[in-house]
């Protein structure tokens, strides 16, 4: 992946195919077919198993994740950080054994509850347009579409071309649909922003906000607008974006999150709007920033295993700054809207 970010940087394009795309086409296929065969119950021992064999194949990124999450939480991790690294791990290939799943004819179809629906009714009922800011937890790129959608919601949502297995040109054209074309049935439509014309999509999502729309958009770090604040053990570098969006329109902005409550049971969590009236500009989305850390934090405690973007957290003291990879130091598995 940084290998990958590196020659993209340098030559302002990315490449036109990876060499990591061949252990990504490898693995989809294996993966694909355990989905398929496998019956779900078995799905947890074997991507324990896949994150083992992973773990012995690969014991550098293994180490570096677990020294990411440990200078991520400190002295305020639960359990080891390399238990929380390996079961993460697990987690990840799970995720992408239900995905895949559900290309079979009759699908994947989990147990899903959105908690606390009524709020996104009633922002919806101030007539200005509600956005979900998604947490990046493992599950919540297909549970959390899946999960408002079957509550009624139509929902835009923003993406780049660059979400799911690849950001070679090969990967966006061929490798990343795989993920795509099963998160669209869940969604309203799919909104990407590309990087040469930002203002495209941005305008898009204005009149969606303007005609009272759902709009999501998932935490990450790929953006050049961010907002250091205090975050678990240390530092994060929180986008910009949503709260100015928010402050721009009067879109009421809710923080979400999904997060597994059982074997095929998960759970959408949608929090309490996250507000700073009376501030305006920079003060305004400062203040929203530290607002979703204090909401996001307690959650990060309860399912450590669940969050996947630990390198956005600078330990202690550190440079500002850091981005890393969406699936913590994994194999690559996805990349995060």
């Amino acid at each position: 992946m940084h290998q990958r970010e590196n020659e993209t940087a340098a030559t302002g394009a990315p490449p036109s195919f990876a060499v990591t795309d061949v252990a990504q086409v490898i693995r989809i296929s294996v993966l694909a077919l355990v989905a398929w065969i496998f019956p779900s119950r078995a799905w947890p021992p074997l991507a324990t198993l896949f994150a083992r064999v992973n773990a012995r194949l690969r014991p550098a990124e293994m180490k570096r994740m677990t020294a990411e999450i440990a200078g991520a939480l400190g002295d305020r991790a639960p359990r080891p950080p390399s238990d929380i690294a390996h079961d993460g791990l697990a987690f990840l290939y799970e995720e992408w054994l239900q995905l895949l799943r559900d290309y079979r004819p009759d699908g994947w179809r989990p147990e899903t509850r959105v908690e606390n629906a009524d709020r996104i009714d009633a922002a919806l009922s101030q007539g200005k347009g509600v956005i979900l800011w998604v947490t990046s937890f493992v599950f919540s790129n297909q549970m959390t579409k899946m999960a408002l959608n079957r509550a009624g919601y139509g929902v835009t949502h923003l993406s780049r071309p660059t979400h799911g297995f690849s950001e070679s040109q090969f990967g966006v054209r061929v490798l990343n649909p795989i993920q795509t074309r099963i998160e669209d049935r869940y969604i309203r439509e799919r909104v990407e922003i590309q990087k040469a014309r930002p203002i495209d999509a941005l305008r898009t999502l204005h009149g969606r906000l303007r005609d009272n729309g759902i709009v999501s958009i998932t935490l990450n770090d790929e953006t050049e607008h961010m907002l250091p604040v205090p975050f678990l053990a240390g530092t994060a570098d929180i986008p910009r974006g949503p709260a100015e969006l928010a402050r721009m329109t009067g879109a009421v902005l809710l923080p979400v999150c999904t997060v597994r409550e059982a074997h095929w049971r998960y759970v959408t969590h949608i929090g309490e709007p996250i507000a700073a009236p009376g501030l305006r500009g920079a003060e305004h989305d400062q203040a929203v920033a530290h607002d979703l850390v204090a909401w996001l934090e307690p959650i990060i405690l309860k399912h450590p295993a669940l969050w996947k973007t630990w390198p956005m957290v600078t330990p202690g003291d550190g440079a500002l700054g850091r981005t890393g990879d969406e699936t913590c130091g994994a194999p690559s598995l996805q990349r995060q809207d």
